[in-house]
């Protein structure tokens, strides 16, 4: 008799256990899903290991992209972030977070406070910013959240920066500077774009069918001065390669 409660006392600590166990691994069903905020046009995934995507899509070219994300997890009703993109001179696109290359996520640490209206919303606010920054508002749109890890094997996109130098620059300086930039960390490539090309692209954007306007400038190039250098990288390097760059002599101004 008493094997058999001994017996049974461990079934039951066995089961207790695993559902602690299980109950650590995987979040509430109630915050699982995807929200979907009409006033800001984000949208948050929480998936059942409490993992969290919050991002905001966009159109571009008639295709709807991926502009912002973060990447964190849930714990007692808090989102803690850890991880952004920001599409801002990236040179690929992507429909879905799930595609993002890790390597393009930077660290960040912002806390969202989560509070619940019902099961089928939901405000969160910035944890830092709570006498200023408003909630925002979220309504469940699903409760079903599939994660797929695209983006782990996937090379870091290529990012690009125009870098504009000193008027009136040397040809010898020119050459030095891309040298210099070349060599630096994270740099893909360094492409120099004369002012007559420079000006030849300006039209080829902005004046498909304006002729008339371009045949005003006749041989002045209003963009004499805007000779750069597009300078393809890698994301992860940029606040050190922004501060490198700036330091040369000779630049003049960073477009990012």
């Amino acid at each position: 008799m008493k094997k058999r409660w001994i017996v049974i006392l461990g079934i039951m600590l066995v089961v207790v256990g695993g559902y602690l166990t299980y109950s650590k691994l995987f979040v509430s069903s109630k915050y699982v899903g995807i929200w979907n905020s009409e006033s800001s046009g984000k949208t948050i995934e929480i998936f059942r290991d409490g993992t969290v995507f919050y991002y905001q899509k966009g159109k571009s070219s008639d295709k709807e992209i991926v502009y912002t994300a973060e990447e964190g997890k849930l714990s007692d009703g808090h989102i803690i972030m850890k991880d952004r993109f920001d599409s801002q001179g990236c040179l690929d696109t992507y429909s879905a977070v799930e595609e993002i290359p890790k390597d393009d996520f930077l660290p960040i640490s912002i806390v969202y406070d989560m509070e619940f209206q019902g099961t089928e919303a939901c405000t969160i606010m910035n944890a830092e910013r709570r006498n200023t920054d408003q909630r925002v508002a979220f309504v469940k749109s699903s409760n079903k959240v599939k994660k797929e890890k695209l983006g782990e094997k996937r090379e870091a996109s290529d990012y690009q920066i125009t870098v504009f130098f000193d008027e009136d620059i040397s040809e010898q300086k020119l050459a030095e500077l891309k040298n210099e930039i070349e060599k630096m960390n994270g740099v893909v490539s360094v492409t120099y774009i004369s002012p007559e090309k420079a000006w030849e692209n300006f039209q080829e954007t902005y004046y498909k069918e304006g002729e008339v306007l371009v045949d005003g400038f006749k041989d002045d190039n209003p963009l004499a001065n805007s000779g750069n250098f597009q300078v393809v990288y890698k994301v992860k390097y940029r606040e050190a390669l922004l501060k490198n760059i700036e330091a040369l002599e000779g630049i003049r101004k960073i477009n990012s």
